[in-house]
């Protein structure tokens, strides 16, 4: 899996909301004027009568209000005039990274990247998953950027520095890709989805411990892997040329998902639309690594750098991402290649 989680506004004439980068909301009780009352009067308080609004010939309504609400008013509309960004709005903008894009009938993936003004490049390096982006089925969501680039999931351990680096992207760029909401590189949150702009995938030199291209994994030893589910599921996708990337294991939602073999979380997150949906990836050293797809939810305490044992509980299988139906999508790498996890599993 390479990288990797549209909320409708209001007409800005109708809907004028208040910016907070402007006008912090401390800062709004203090522009109000502070009215103190120190006496109580039985004077008649004098009423004004305000005619009615009228707006393109429009009558807006009239009020029989005193002269202390009309000031009052005055000073709402003034608030008014300035946008308010709510919570809800933040967060959509956060994620605004890319769109979830629902496959329709004829749609290839020259079309969806025309429609969208991107390379085709970007469209497979975001759905790493899709095993054949040249045959695309109706009704699958896949990843659009919103600009060239690529999403990421951030690991246990990463850097700005490495993530620009994988993908010959500039450090700079991330940090000023608003939707990622950094400011400064040391925020960097593990298992988020952050967005690499102009990120392009390149090959990665092997590291020095990495074996040559031809050698073999190390012997398995017995008992050292395990099957990652507590029920035995059943098996309707192998590792192959159709399905290069790991095992489907079919079962209900809500079987729990346990670690094949001993090691440290390195991924706990992921998107529930889209993709591999909600997936744990482990670091079991000597080059290993496990992921789980497809989880109903990414329980709490499950998070990078959790270090798990061989038959610990991660998670409970579900049927989000790019799923069919519920079941657990199961790989092992070793040093990122892709192989058969049954042959880990005998």
């Amino acid at each position: 899996m390479i990288g990797l989680f549209p909320v409708k506004s209001g007409d800005a004439a109708l809907d004028p909301r208040l910016n907070v980068a402007q006008l912090s909301f401390p800062g709004l009780a203090a522009s109000a004027p502070l009215v103190a009352q120190t006496e109580f009067s039985a004077a008649p308080q004098p009423l004004t009568v305000r005619a009615p609004d009228v707006s393109e010939g429009t009558l807006l309504g009239a009020d029989d209000v005193t002269a202390a609400e009309l000031e009052g008013r005055e000073l709402a509309a003034e608030n008014s005039s300035i946008e308010v960004e709510d919570a809800e709005t933040q967060s959509a903008r956060r994620v605004a990274m890319y769109q979830n894009y629902v496959v329709q009938e004829g749609d290839t993936l020259t079309s969806i990247a025309s429609d969208f003004g991107l390379d085709t490049d970007y469209i497979v390096w975001n759905n790493a998953d899709i095993e054949n982006p040249n045959r695309l089925s109706p009704g699958v969501q896949v990843i659009v950027p919103y600009v060239p680039g690529i999403v990421h999931a951030v690991e246990f351990d990463e850097t700005l520095t490495d993530i620009a680096r994988r993908y010959d992207a500039d450090t700079t760029d991330i940090l000023n890709f608003e939707a990622n909401s950094l400011s400064d590189p040391n925020e960097l949150q593990a298992d988020k989805l952050i967005f690499v702009p102009y990120g392009r995938i390149v090959p990665i030199a092997a590291p020095s411990i990495r074996p040559g291209a031809n050698a073999a994994p190390p012997p398995i030893t017995s008992g050292e892997w395990q099957w990652p589910a507590n029920v035995a599921g059943t098996l309707t996708s192998r590792f192959g040329p159709g399905h290069w990337l790991g095992i489907d294991i079919a079962m209900p939602v809500g079987n729990e998902i346990v670690a094949s073999r001993s090691g440290v979380v390195t991924f706990a997150g992921g998107d529930p639309w889209v993709s591999y949906g909600y997936y744990i990836k482990i670091d079991h050293g000597d080059g290993w690594e496990t992921t789980y797809a497809h989880l109903r939810e990414i329980p709490e305490g499950m998070s990078n750098g959790v270090f798990v044992n061989r038959g610990d509980f991660i998670a409970f299988s579900g049927n989000s991402g790019n799923s069919t139906g519920p079941h657990l999508h199961f790989e092992t790498r070793w040093h990122n290649e892709p192989l058969d996890p049954l042959e880990q599993l005998q």
